[in-house]
């Protein structure tokens, strides 16, 4: 299976050649663990993958990936380095434009480290070497000029020769690159595998301890309700006790009146009746005195008559 890797967004113009294909490509992948003056508390530290091609400074992935160290992540990088590009079949200037596009490939990244391009084959060497040097002569391509924003315009070039030679060049290829990408993939799962069941684990464990907590902290509000509740129905026990004593103390204190209520009015009737009864005698009394008085009266008036009489007898 044929692959064609091309940067979005960009084309390599040495010199205004027409866009350039990968031919080859090598991967590699870097594993960069934090610092431990960043690292944060914890087992579990978060991953992050950088992912791009080298077509840009090495320094570019590594300012990168002491930014995440910052934030206590493990950085991981997973780099493609173009070692030979191809030119589209072009009869006046053939293989001797991808040799100089190489070569300037090498320019360009010669004070990289990281970047090692393959050197020419020895049969692209050998032939046609005076088409180099009767080339027209250009200007050394600079970074800012070979790469510039892709146009519509350069992807028009001629499908014919260029491709049938593109894709026998990448069939030869291609087993090895999915040999090395499903060897990495692999190895990138295995890694996201083993850092997903170490989260997993202490997310459990947070989770647990966390469980832990709040059932404990719910236990002992429970204990201390249940004793505020507890007290409070002492209180309102004691409470009820004290209001059934006021109630049979009141109850008592209302016999009590009402007993005195009926021991005031018989003491009151019997007052009454005596009061009835003495006017009553009096009444009686009254008149049998007014009779003896008046009988009294009779009596002295007779013996008063009598003794009238005596005496004018007795002076006669």
């Amino acid at each position: 299976m044929g692959l064609r890797f091309r940067p979005q967004g960009l084309r390599f113009r040495p010199g205004g050649l027409r866009p350039l294909h990968c031919s080859v490509v090598k991967q590699s992948m870097e594993v960069y663990p934090c610092p431990e003056k960043y690292r944060q508390g914890g087992d579990v530290r978060p991953v992050v993958v950088l992912f791009g091609w080298l077509l840009a400074k090495s320094r570019h992935l590594h300012k990168y990936g002491e930014l995440y160290h910052q934030y206590g992540a493990d950085v991981i990088t997973v780099k493609l380095e173009v070692t030979e590009f191809i030119m589209p079949s072009n009869p006046k200037k053939g293989k001797a434009s991808a040799l100089k596009c190489t070569e300037n490939l090498k320019e360009f990244y010669e004070n990289e480290d990281e970047f090692k391009f393959s050197e020419a084959k020895p049969e692209q060497q050998q032939q046609k070497p005076e088409q180099v040097v009767k080339a027209k002569k250009r200007q050394a391509a600079t970074p800012a000029s070979e790469f510039q924003d892709s146009d519509p315009e350069d992807d028009e070039y001629d499908k014919g020769g260029s491709d049938l030679e593109m894709q026998g060049m990448l069939n030869s290829f291609g087993a090895d690159i999915t040999k090395t990408l499903a060897a990495k993939r692999k190895r990138i799962q295995t890694f996201t595998q083993a850092s997903m069941k170490a989260s997993s684990r202490k997310f459990e464990e947070v989770w647990r301890s966390q469980q832990h907590e709040r059932s404990t902290h719910y236990d002992e509000f429970s204990r201390q309700v249940m004793n505020v509740l507890n007290q409070w129905e002492t209180d309102l026990q004691k409470t009820r006790e004290a209001e059934e004593k006021l109630e049979n103390l009141y109850k008592q204190q209302q016999k009590l009146f009402q007993q005195q209520r009926i021991v005031q009015s018989q003491r009151l009737k019997r007052v009454r009746q005596l009061h009835e009864e003495h006017t009553k005698n009096m009444q009686q009394m009254q008149r049998s005195h007014e009779s003896q008085q008046v009988s009294v009266q009779e009596q002295l008036r007779k013996e008063i008559n009598i003794l009238q009489k005596k005496i004018l007898m007795d002076t006669v």
